[in-house]
């Protein structure tokens, strides 16, 4: 359930002082998280879920990991909420994108992440994880820094990173074959209402027409809602009209049709991925394991295990153009890599990562 978070609005139509230069103030200030939603959510609740044996996820915006609890739980109102408390990393500020790109750390994303599993877990609710959504840009575009390195090995990474966490894990359309974002050099190009709010308000601020332009492009919810690319024509397949956006210019290569024909293509990866997840190795550790917390590794390095009973699962992700050496080896079957000249199923040492290298472990 989208924004479900906004469905409360306060009704006392106060006055606020401004918040940006153009005067007005955000509505989020009197529609976000307000006192007296749960009500609305009880009678949600009891008038259409708990009339079935159904699974709800709620999107909530806006909240920290420690108040999931609200929402999730035996006596919540969702089966899952999805948590985007590390989704705008990438930003200075969320809201108003003109204010520039955050100089983020791989050490604070992997800090965020186990945060945010915490925060669930503490709420007694199920993981909902995600990398991107129809509110984000494309991940390999927003957490793979510099151009040349969003490949197909780092969204190999990017996908590993996340998929062998506690809960299920969601991919939105596009995702799966490592669409990345498009940039637009015209105004008239966008259709997001963010975007030319964020464009005008940027303006307003003093930015000129090039900067506001490069500043929001990074952010806009536009580059995750080009039409899927099925292949590589004109419309790639999507649609015979015109599409609302102009398709994004890396159909080649970038396609469903091109990669399930390749071994290697991140799509095949994926199915790769979940039929680990749902082999008999894996399945019960992914439902019933524990999150081991790996902290004290290499600052490059997003590293956790997945325990449950007398088997474990260590995850490893490199997210630099560099070699990343370990705190300690690590040890295990190797499950699965992103790169293409290993061999699986095999006893592995592990005691350093190359640039964008992840591995699973199996134990």
């Amino acid at each position: 359930m989208d924004a479900i978070n906004f469905l409360k609005k306060d009704q006392d139509w106060s006055s606020l002082p401004a918040d940006a230069k153009d005067a007005l103030v955000s509505v989020i200030h009197k529609g976000q998280n307000r006192p007296g939603l749960e009500n609305f959510l009880a009678e949600l609740k009891k008038e259409t879920f708990d009339k079935y044996d159904a699974v709800t996820i709620g999107e909530a915006y806006g909240l920290k990991p420690s108040e999931l609890k609200r929402l999730l739980g035996k006596h919540g109102y969702f089966s899952m909420i999805f948590d985007f408390s590390y989704m705008n990393i990438d930003m200075k500020d969320g809201d108003e994108w003109f204010r520039g790109q955050n100089d983020w750390t791989v050490s604070e994303l992997r800090q965020l992440i186990f945060d945010s599993q915490k925060g669930i877990k503490s709420a007694d609710g199920w993981f909902a994880n995600v990398l991107e959504n129809h509110d984000q840009p494309r991940v390999l575009s927003k957490l793979i820094k510099k151009a040349k390195n969003r490949t197909p090995t780092a969204a190999k990474a990017l996908a590993m990173m996340y998929f062998f966490l506690p809960g299920d894990p969601f991919i939105y359309q596009g995702q799966e074959i490592g669409m990345k974002n498009f940039t637009r050099n015209n105004i008239n190009e966008f259709n997001d209402i963010s975007f030319l709010n964020n464009y005008q308000l940027a303006l307003d601020e003093g930015f000129t027409t090039k900067e506001a332009l490069k500043y929001v492009n990074l952010k806009s919810r536009d580059n995750a809602r080009t039409p899927m690319q099925w292949n590589d024509s004109d419309n790639a397949r999507f649609t015979t009209g015109k599409p609302w956006l102009p398709l994004g210019n890396d159909r080649k290569g970038i396609n469903v049709a091109d990669e399930l024909k390749d071994p290697n293509s991140v799509l095949n990866f994926y199915q790769q991925m979940i039929k680990l997840r749902q082999s008999s190795k894996f399945k019960a550790l992914m439902i019933n394991g524990d999150l081991n917390e790996i902290t004290e590794e290499n600052n490059q390095v997003i590293a956790y295990e997945m325990i449950y009973e007398n088997h474990c699962i260590t995850v490893l992700v490199n997210l630099s153009d560099n070699k990343a050496l370990l705190t300690k080896t690590y040890s295990g079957m190797l499950a699965l890599s992103n790169k293409n000249d290993v061999e699986l199923n095999k006893q592995t040492r592990v005691r350093s990562l190359s640039a964008y290298q992840a591995v699973v472990l199996y134990n």
